[in-house]
């Protein structure tokens, strides 16, 4: 048995329902074009509807292995762009991509969302069923290669990058490690939050193109030099002399618990 129903989402936006209850298994849901649409779903069709001041409204479901979406669709994670999408604007009034889950080694065209955990390992610059390329995601571990453009998950920092034949020359690449006390990182790398910069080396001319840092996890009483994030539940005391820290800062902060 078939119901069609409309109704106001959380969201304040008039949505028309078709729900098909012999089971309770499946709904398409109908969202009006100028509305923001549900996290977590996908745009799958452009309709007609009287009922939204747009007069259009999108067919909205929740995504799946192998789906075709509509090109300004969301693509909620874990769900990235994959290659072979449709060309065909029939159904969306622009082209659609397929999704599908992110797993290792896994190719998906470059612009394609990348989901909490994945880095980007490869470049393909040659189009090959994406508009403008492709990248090859895999897990981040400790001592991976990834491309100079790949996110860093959090608690992640870089302590190498240079140029790379798998990643071109626009990018290069990087190696991950998780952050540990007491450990060098490449001075352009994210600080994981908790960790102080201590030292600073302006350029040793092989590892990091921009110098390095050292960092720690914070003492009382410890010095870090200027550049250093202060972690929650910490504040600076003073100030000490040292030759640390570069040429630029000649003094560092003396932390202490709040």
């Amino acid at each position: 048995m078939k119901a069609l129903f409309s109704v106001k989402n959380y969201l304040g936006a008039a949505i028309v329902l078709s729900a098909f209850s012999a089971f309770g298994v499946f709904a398409q849901t109908v969202v009006c074009s100028n509305d923001a649409i549900p996290a977590g779903y996908v745009k799958t069709a452009l309709t007609n509807r009287p009922a939204c001041n747009s007069g259009q409204g999108w067919q909205i479901e929740l995504p799946y292995e192998n789906q075709l979406v509509c090109r300004s669709s969301p693509v909620p994670s874990p769900y990235v762009v994959v290659p072979f999408g449709d060309n065909n604007t029939t159904a969306c009034g622009e082209v659609r991509l397929r999704i599908g889950n992110a797993r290792e080694n896994l190719q998906i065209c470059a612009g394609s969302p990348i989901p909490s955990g994945y880095v980007i390992t490869n470049i393909d610059s040659t189009p090959r069923g994406c508009l403008v390329g492709q990248y090859y995601i895999r897990q981040a571990t400790n001592g991976i290669l990834a491309c100079g453009n790949s996110p860093v998950p959090p608690g992640y920092v870089f302590t190498w990058n240079g140029q790379s034949s798998v990643c071109g020359n626009t990018y290069g690449q990087r190696r991950l490690e998780i952050a540990r006390n007491g450990m060098l990182v490449c001075a352009d790398s994210s600080i994981p939050d908790g960790y102080v910069v201590t030292q600073a080396y302006d350029n040793n001319g092989q590892t990091c193109t921009f110098g390095q840092r050292y960092i720690q996890l914070p003492t009382q009483g410890i010095a870090v030099c200027p550049i250093s994030p202060i972690p929650a539940g910490w504040r600076s005391s003073g100030s000490v002399s040292t030759n640390s820290c570069g040429n630029n800062f000649p003094q560092a902060l003396i932390l202490t618990r709040n």
